[in-house]
């Protein structure tokens, strides 16, 4: 029994590594395969970098106070404050989202746990639409000390519509190809399968290294049986009918 052991582990590595040989007439190899279910994964990919339409600038906005009422109370006002420089520099109030509650927190001594105050913040979300709008949000924002650019997120319009469209050009290269393995090789491929890769769905977050530019891509991969024979030729739009003639 040990004997058998030692051989088996021995033998192990030259079985996992073993070559397959095919003798015998070209019919005869094209049958094993076959048999075998052949397959085949081709891949096709599609992308785009597209210019935002506008742009989401999320501001967070902290005030202080000695209770929570008061540090409610100057936050509100801080908030107005803001608006109102908003509104002055081109930012209607209309493309301000501002959020309905403030979020309270107790500020310690750095020498004990006593509390010394109270800290009221939220975030404001800005829908920039214009490069003039962004430059002059940050001069506002240099010169409010209470409020900070905390992040800024894209967008297009026609984000999803674009982004199908990059889906739809990667599934037409994986059939184009399809098509010149079919019409070269003399088999016909059928679909069993596909994954995508990862980064193909619709864009949600961007790479801020270029600013105000949205890249849009999409990756798929499709597993085909292989099967001998050219696929038959597509059918012949029928003929339209000629008009009978009048005498």
């Amino acid at each position: 029994m040990k004997l058998a052991a030692i051989l088996l582990i021995l033998l192990a590595p030259h079985a996992l590594f073993s070559e397959v040989t095919i003798q015998g007439q070209p019919d005869d190899a094209r049958a094993f395969l076959l048999k075998n279910d052949a397959r085949v994964i081709l891949h096709g990919q599609a992308s785009i970098v597209i210019e935002a339409t506008e742009i989401k600038a999320y501001v967070e906005v902290t005030s202080e106070g000695s209770n929570y009422g008061s540090s409610i109370d100057m936050h509100e006002q801080q908030k107005q404050n803001l608006l109102t420089r908003l509104e002055a520099i081109g930012i209607p109030r209309g493309q301000v989202k501002i959020p309905k509650f403030a979020t309270v927190s107790p500020r310690y001594s750095n020498s004990s746990d006593q509390v010394v105050g109270y800290t009221a913040h939220s975030t404001l979300t800005i829908l920039i639409q214009e490069q003039k709008q962004y430059v002059d949000l940050l001069g506002v924002l240099d010169k409010t000390r209470e409020a900070k650019l905390r992040d800024l997120a894209y967008n297009h319009t026609l984000l999803t519509d674009i982004h199908k469209q990059i889906l739809a050009t990667a599934c037409k290269s994986v059939m184009t190809r399809k098509e010149v393995y079919e019409q070269n090789l003399g088999v016909t491929l059928h679909p069993v399968s596909f994954t995508e890769e990862e980064g193909s769905e619709r864009p949600e977050k961007f790479d801020k290294g270029s600013f105000g530019q949205i890249p849009v891509k999409a990756g798929i991969n499709v597993t085909f049986t292989v099967t001998p024979g050219a696929p038959p030729p597509p059918p012949k739009p029928a003929a339209s009918p000629v008009p009978a003639s009048t005498p």
